[in-house]
């Protein structure tokens, strides 16, 4: 009898792990530029161009600006990710995460910093895959909403999610997941705030294996039953 307990833990145990979502809370103020940087690292940037004199504005409050991070060491190679709640702008201009308008290019501040700059909705909630500080000098194509897929984003490369994303495929290398509110510039007056959760995916694989360890389980069973 034992040994049933035993085995029906440690089943129990690979299924919870395969499926323990992690919540996290991304406010409109996180700044998806500044993903995988520091305040001293993002100050050390030439910042020209377009809305520079908002971009550095953004970089001084970066106490509220940084962008949220999650560790993707433990969450296999698939993963979904849902949200709700409500931001943007200013308070009269708030929506959900999957944003507002049709779908057009942020400013040029992204590939000052290293990532792509998706063509989304304004306010939709994005993310982006990293696997340190991302170099300017490779940062990778843009996606398009509606057009590109955005379950298989390579590192650095700035991904759509909105309100629900089935899926998604954890690039090779990655360490850490980054997620904000896809805006212009001027991230430091946005309002509100949207509830993030992640969902490993079992692989088929995954499963596969946990079937069989159920079969053979019930196949020791009937022999223990034939036996006694």
């Amino acid at each position: 009898m034992r040994w049933k307990l035993s085995f029906l833990i440690t089943i129990a145990s690979a299924l919870t792990a395969l499926a323990t979502p992690i919540e996290v809370t991304v406010k409109g103020t996180s700044c998806i530029y500044f993903a995988g940087r520091t305040q001293g690292q993002l100050e050390a940037v030439s910042v020209t161009g377009d809305g520079s004199y908002y971009v550095l504005g953004d970089i001084h409050d970066y106490s509220k600006t940084a962008p949220i991070g999650i560790d993707v060491a433990a969450l296999g190679s698939l993963i979904s990710i849902s949200a709700t709640g409500k931001w943007g702008h200013w308070s009269g201009g708030q929506t959900g995460p999957d944003g507002y308008q049709d779908p057009d290019f942020s400013k040029k501040a992204y590939q000052l910093f290293g990532i792509s700059s998706p063509k989304a909705k304004k306010n939709a909630l994005v993310g982006v895959f990293l696997s340190g500080v991302p170099d300017p000098a490779a940062t990778p194509p843009s996606l398009i909403f509606g057009t590109d897929p955005m379950t298989t984003p390579l590192l650095n490369q700035t991904f759509v999610i909105g309100s629900s994303l089935d899926n998604i495929v954890i690039p090779d290398g990655a360490t850490t997941l980054y997620f904000g509110l896809h805006n212009g510039y001027e991230w430091n007056n946005n309002v509100g705030e949207v509830s993030v959760t992640i969902t490993p995916v079992p692989e088929p694989g995954t499963l596969s294996l946990l079937g069989l360890g159920v079969l053979s389980f019930a196949g020791l069973s009937r022999r223990k039953r034939r036996q006694g």
